[in-house]
């Protein structure tokens, strides 16, 4: 009985970890390595990608604590913050610009939801195609010689465009989308 009511040992966290979640052993190693790391992600990861949470935790969050000369375990962020955050990317409600800012707040001791910063802040991610083309069209129009430069070979003009495109949106658009937007009124001008 007394078994049972030990601890996990680190190696069994380890092999445990990388069978139930299919992660590396860098990665579960990593968390092992900050007290708290594995319950968070625990904590964070029912219903959702493993791969991505141990991105986000191994990525994000240790950038903010290394930014911060902090621990985990002295961080205000909770699983329940980091698993709406997670949600809110994985429904493209937030873009990853504006998730990595309510981790930022979060760890500020932002106690509101990720739904209450979406609305705090018109985070609200631009979907509508249509207005994303009709504000790509107008950047177009008012730089006609990177438009030029674009269709002579320059295609590092495109990131231009979507760098517009981003400021015009606040930042509310994917990039990825605007990307793509601006790429096929770039090619339908050949």
């Amino acid at each position: 009985q007394l078994r049972n009511e030990m601890p996990e040992s680190p190696e069994a966290t380890l092999e445990r970890m990388m069978t139930q979640y299919g992660l590396s052993q860098e990665d579960v190693e990593t968390m092992l390595a900050e007290p708290g790391c594995t319950a968070l992600f625990e904590q964070s990861v029912v219903g959702r990608d493993p791969k991505r949470v141990v991105s986000w935790i191994t990525s994000e969050i240790f950038g903010q604590l290394a930014y911060r000369s902090q621990r985990l375990a002295d961080s205000s962020l909770s699983a329940e913050q980091f698993a709406q955050l997670l949600d809110a990317l994985n429904a493209d409600t937030i873009t990853s610009a504006q998730a990595k800012q309510a981790l930022i707040a979060f760890m500020d001791g932002e106690q509101r939801t990720v739904g209450e910063l979406i609305k705090a802040y018109g985070w609200e991610v631009i979907s509508d195609q249509d207005e994303l083309r009709n504000i790509a069209e107008r950047l177009l129009e008012a730089h006609p010689k990177e438009v030029a430069g674009y269709l002579k070979g320059q295609t590092r003009r495109l990131n231009f465009f979507v760098g517009k495109l981003m400021q015009a949106t606040q930042g509310q658009a994917k990039p990825q989308d605007a990307s793509q937007i601006i790429k096929n009124l770039l090619e339908a001008r050949r």
